[in-house]
């Protein structure tokens, strides 16, 4: 029979198994401070060892990322993280190579509360104070947060490229040009001509005459799914919209080309009809309403969000990466209307985050 010091102890390890981790740390690191004694190397054995049984129970690099052969042997492990090397091209890799979590001393539960705080638009600053106060990330940084939060915002961009089906309407938004953050400015307008810092608003006159504009051209179809893909700068032809979208519509899709009538300041409806394309008039679109909306109110509405998006509530995206956040954007509205919902609970926060793991997009763009 257990004595009663033996009960406790086995009631103390089962509750120390089902701890949070940010529980579990803040024991440790208690434990640690009365007894004088550094955990910090078994804290990041115990990530990495917890981490790796989360992947193999996805199924994540279950095959060799660079040719995709099932034949593998372990090569190596070191620091419990396993090295398998493929049989076929001999390659080496881990189940974390070629994902977002290569190299990665975060656990679980903070990759997934700093997607949850990305998705949710919480600041850098914010973030970084969040992770402080949870988890005890002492050792974070602004620009490590920033570079974190861009790598999960490039990752979703990239999965945000779906297949528009049925009757796919197209249009076109331009964005005021922003060098947010850059300390060499060019002036787009004229590259001879010195461009000068901006701060608020300006009047018309000064806006159409100096401030160069990025066009966005967008497709929302039937069901309310949207694509959203930079043109380049200056103004755009319906041909231009057309082809930066034709790789996302479905053999099957119809393009409807936006109305002739301009609803607002800063959109460019294409009067052509693009080639290629079986167009239907626009007055026959009008009556397939989805929800009570009709296509025009539906690219409408996208042409508000986004500029609500881009120019409120991330204060002005910087032009180069305006792409990365028009698809950050692109699949979050998508994902609200496959679910019916914004993604809150910690579920839909980890369905999503695994999914970002599974699609193998790691972030190597080199930026200038």
């Amino acid at each position: 029979m257990e004595t009663f010091e033996q009960l406790n102890r086995h009631a103390l390890i089962q509750l120390i198994e089902h701890l949070p981790y940010k529980d579990f740390k803040h024991a440790v690191l208690l434990f640690s401070k009365m007894e004088k004694l550094d955990f910090h190397e078994e804290l990041s054995l115990l990530i990495a060892i917890d981490f790796q049984r989360r992947l193999e129970r996805l199924d994540i690099n279950n095959t060799c990322p660079s040719c995709g052969s099932s034949c593998q042997t372990i090569h190596a492990i070191r620091k419990e993280v396993k090295r398998y090397r493929c049989k076929d091209c001999k390659k080496t890799y881990t189940l974390f190579s070629g994902t977002v979590l290569e190299k990665t001393k975060w656990h679980w539960d903070i990759w997934v509360r700093f997607l949850e705080l990305t998705i949710h638009g919480y600041s850098l600053k914010e973030i970084q104070s969040t992770l402080e106060d949870e988890f005890d990330c002492n050792n974070i940084n602004h620009k490590t947060v920033f570079l974190m939060r861009h790598k999960l915002i490039y990752v979703l961009s990239q999965m945000s490229k779906i297949k528009l089906t049925n009757y796919v309407h197209m249009d076109g938004i331009t964005i005021r040009e922003s060098q947010k953050g850059s300390r060499a400015l060019v002036n787009y307008k004229n590259l001879k001509l010195e461009r000068k810092p901006r701060t608020g608003r300006l009047s018309v006159k000064k806006e159409t005459s100096e401030v160069a504009y990025t066009t966005i051209a967008t497709a929302v179809d039937n069901t309310g799914h949207c694509i959203c893909n930079v043109i380049g700068m200056g103004d755009s032809e319906p041909e231009d919209i057309f082809n930066a979208l034709k790789h996302y519509l479905e053999d099957d899709s119809h393009t409807i080309p936006a109305s002739s009538n301009k609803k607002h300041t800063h959109t460019t409806n294409p009067p052509g009809e693009p080639c290629d394309k079986a167009i239907l008039t626009f007055d026959y679109f009008k009556d397939l309403n989805i929800n009570g909306m009709s296509s025009s109110d539906m690219s409408l509405k996208l042409h508000a969000d986004i500029q609500k998006f881009i120019c409120q509530d991330m204060a002005n995206v910087s032009t180069k990466y305006l792409e990365d956040y028009l698809g950050f954007f692109t699949y979050m509205r998508n994902w609200r209307i496959d679910h019916g919902r914004c993604p809150l609970s910690k579920k839909d926060i980890e369905s999503i985050f695994i999914d970002i793991i599974k699609s193998r997009i790691s972030y190597s763009k080199k930026r200038s």
